[in-house]
């Protein structure tokens, strides 16, 4: 039996405090949301209408999936999340912010449903979330069933209705989102797959160069590579270390920020 959930902030409240999303910016979240879950790969599936538009949307993930036990913290606290890291721990791990990238959606669409997997005690779980854009501030959530799926979440959204939705205008704006957190994961083989074709970003690298330095006290070599973007990305310029396996262990902002030079 489906039980209907409140969340602590009204509907026109909720609106009012993601009013910076659009439509573009809403679906990038949703992809986040899957990266945030340990996810190395997120499919994205748009069903293509009349002249080019789009009218069915989902998103899936091969993550963690969504504890039934941690609802109240996932969805009920908006502006809180569990995503909360240490700032002093650098990484690029944990991009969803204060919880809010599970309603964006009515930027949209109408309503949205998660199906989502998840494993405990060596056993794994599913079961759906419903919520309507009419109402942001309740969720219904479906009693859960012991599943032979993998762990993952799948998000479908109805009612989808926006003009300059179309899949070259998601593909472009994706590859601009996500290129550089693609490229520093190419060694653990992250990708976003679109209608089961992998996002190619290469139009948004203007140029590569690699090297090679060796650090004389340590006799360690250290391959360095660098690459200039052709126009600003959706994070800071920086510096990312990662060892030979391709896990990031720290990173800081390069000087390059905040410049007038479209040096990216």
């Amino acid at each position: 039996m489906a039980n209907a959930q409140t969340v602590q902030i009204t509907t026109r409240g909720i609106q009012n405090s993601l009013k910076k999303f659009g439509p573009f910016e809403s679906i990038a979240e949703y992809i986040w949301n899957g990266f945030d879950a340990k996810a190395d790969t997120v499919e994205v599936s748009l069903g293509i209408a009349t002249l080019n538009s789009i009218d069915k949307i989902s998103i899936k993930d091969n993550g963690h999936g969504i504890n039934r036990k941690q609802l109240d913290i996932k969805f009920k606290p908006f502006f809180q999340s569990e995503k909360i890291y240490d700032p002093k721990d650098k990484h690029s791990d944990i991009h969803g912010k204060n919880g809010v990238g599970r309603l964006t959606f009515f930027t949209f669409c109408s309503s949205v449903k998660w199906n989502t997997t998840y494993a405990e005690d060596g056993k794994s779980f599913n079961y759906n979330i419903d919520v309507d854009s009419i109402s942001l501030e309740k969720y219904v959530e479906s009693e859960e069933e012991e599943t032979n799926k993998n762990s993952g979440t799948l998000v479908t959204f109805y009612g989808v209705d926006c003009k300059d939705f179309s899949l070259d205008t998601i593909k472009t704006f994706l590859a601009n989102e996500f290129c550089w957190y693609l490229e520093l994961k190419k060694k653990l083989n992250y990708k976003i797959l679109i209608n089961d074709i992998e996002l190619d970003y290469s139009s948004n690298v203007k140029m590569r160069k690699s090297a090679s330095f060796l650090y004389e006290p340590s006799g360690l070599i250290f391959d360095v590579d660098v690459v200039l973007w052709n126009k600003r990305l959706s994070d800071y310029s920086k510096y990312y270390y990662i060892d030979l396996e391709g896990e990031e262990i720290a990173k800081e902002n390069t000087t390059l920020n905040n410049k007038g030079d479209k040096f990216y």
